[in-house]
């Protein structure tokens, strides 16, 4: 300890780099000494389970999108870099044990097995916003929210099928009592029946909501990196999602049904990584018909595959077995690949195809624009009939989870047609509608793309029939974009700049128009993009 003795003797300047020799020597002699950043010591709080049963303590600094988790411990005087394809799950060690005791407001069942639990914001008719303690106000559509337990109980009840809307909220005496949902609030809920009646929620065990088949119906499974993960807390509470990047503070999720969730990190208990589970969010396809290739992108703007076209693509739709339909233009045809890149499917000798999507009962139906008609093939390739021949020149078709087909006209227009070629509603004053796409909460948004190349890009969202409540501006450029299973609206910019060869996939809200998240497309030489789709 001579050091200390004689520290007065010391010039300044030496001083402080004897302060320093001091400190990084007790850092080294402390047996719980390990690196979080420069000059820092703590002691191992986290614990990464292996895949093969073998276990790393240490702390957590990064989780990164592209699936890497970097773990500084007491045996390496950098963070060690592991693969997340190699861990099943990491246990957080949560620095907040009362997270264990919220009880705050009601527990929201979603259909993808997640559970939040929270304070009502708002109950609307579409949708529900909640207030959780750990991730701030949550969104969730009542398309997807199979139950409410009101009490903390848990209330199990199976939610019923169909799309009426009818709630079962069961009385603290047991008695179901079944009607319309007419008010929620944290305090009181309302029940329209033959008679209206009001119950404290207090008295109230749980709500079971109607929740449609498609729903329900479980996804075919697909192998995935294994940076999908169940998110658990210290309540029992639990998000399911993509991780995105865990910081020191926040993790950010990207989830099927809630948007991107940032939850503090104190209150994390478990991370459990799963290598089979899919989220339908996920991958998504991009048509650059500039270099002719369709190409899958995950939510990181990574490329993980690639398909080289004999032609221009001018649009590439993912379908539920994971092969890949694809229009093209110049040679008149539509196909289908696989992902070992065979064609498995053909309709050729058209004339200017510009969009085609699979129909649920196996039959494809194709916008094309030099006959001026949607077509309707069979997998024979037989053309079964003919949708608004004469009247349109489609940029674009789609196919509702009605079973009708939404179409952008060349003229402008957006509208809605059934199998038996009745306009159902039409939307019009747009300059390039280039695409539409129906919402989960049935309104409809259309691409228009402007006039000139110099001209503003927007989305235009529609409630049926055809009023206008929304205008997103988008810039410059060529963008293309899909909707979410959350609502929410993911839009590629590619313009002018910087974005003409490295695009930005942007996340968007469509109630206030705020981007709520943005990366950029890792790769670079984009030309051209056409179309972006989803799995």
């Amino acid at each position: 300890m001579t050091l200390f003795r004689n520290y007065r003797l010391l010039r300044p300047e030496k001083m402080k780099r004897a302060f320093l020799i001091i400190a990084l020597s007790l850092a080294a002699m402390s047996p719980g000494a390990f690196a979080r950043g420069e000059g820092e010591t703590a002691t191992p709080v986290d614990v990464v389970v292996l895949g093969d049963g073998n276990a790393a303590t240490g702390y957590v600094t990064d989780i990164t999108g592209d699936g890497t988790v970097m773990l500084a411990s007491e045996f390496s005087a950098t963070p060690v870099e592991i693969a997340l394809s190699r861990i099943s799950g990491i246990n957080m060690n949560t620095k907040n044990p009362d997270m264990a005791k919220i009880r705050r407001g009601w527990i929201f069942y979603l259909a993808d097995g997640t559970r939040v639990t929270g304070r009502i914001v708002e109950w609307g008719e579409e949708s529900v916003t909640i207030h959780v303690d750990y991730a701030g106000d949550v969104k969730v559509s009542r398309a997807v929210l199979l139950r409410v337990s009101v009490s903390g109980d848990d209330f199990f009840a199976q939610p019923p099928e169909g799309d009426k809307a009818a709630v079962y909220p069961v009385a603290a005496d047991g008695q179901p009592i079944s009607g319309a949902l007419k008010e929620v609030s944290p305090d009181t809920i309302v029940v329209a029946g033959e008679t209206e009646r009001e119950f404290r929620a207090a008295d109230v065990q749980g709500i079971a909501l109607p929740v449609s088949k498609e729903v329900l119906k479980l996804e075919k499974q697909k192998t995935t990196p294994g940076w999908y993960a169940f998110v658990d807390m210290p309540n029992s509470d639990r998000l399911i999602g993509q991780i995105d990047h865990l910081g020191e503070n926040r993790l950010h999720l990207i989830t099927k049904f809630c948007g991107v969730v940032e939850i503090r990190r104190e209150t994390i208990a478990r991370i459990n990584f799963s290598s089979t589970m899919r989220q339908s969010f996920g991958n998504s396809l991009v048509a650059d018909k500039g270099r002719g290739l369709v190409i899958e992108i995950d939510p990181q703007g990574k490329e993980v595959w690639t398909y080289k076209c004999d032609s221009t693509p001018s649009d590439a739709r993912m379908l539920p077995d994971g092969n890949v339909l694809i229009t093209s233009q110049q040679t008149g045809s539509v196909y289908e690949v696989d992902k070992q890149r065979n064609i498995v499917w053909a309709k050729k000798g058209l004339n200017v195809p510009l969009s085609a999507v699979r129909l649920p009962n196996g039959n494809t139906a194709i916008a094309e624009f030099g006959n001026f008609r949607i077509v309707i093939c069979d997998r024979q390739g037989n053309q079964v009939k003919a949708l608004l021949e004469g009247n349109v020149q489609p940029n674009w078709v789609d196919v509702t989870a009605q079973g009708t087909i939404l179409v952008a006209n060349d003229a402008g227009n957006a509208m809605e047609v059934d199998m038996d070629n009745k306009v159902l509603w039409v939307a019009t004053g747009m300059y390039g509608a280039a695409c539409a796409r129906m919402m989960p909460n049935g309104q409809v948004a259309v691409l228009a793309r402007g006039g000139f190349a110099s001209a503003s890009s927007s989305i235009r969202i529609f409630q049926k029939p055809s009023v206008l409540v929304k205008t997103i501006e988008l810039g410059y450029g060529q963008p293309a974009f899909k909707v979410l299973p959350n609502g929410n609206l993911l839009v590629v910019i590619h313009a002018r700049g910087d974005t003409s060869s490295n695009p930005i996939l942007r996340e968007i809200d469509p109630t206030t128009g705020k981007t709520v998240r943005e990366t950029r497309i890792q790769s670079a030489g984009y030309q051209s993009i056409d179309t972006l789709d989803r799995d």
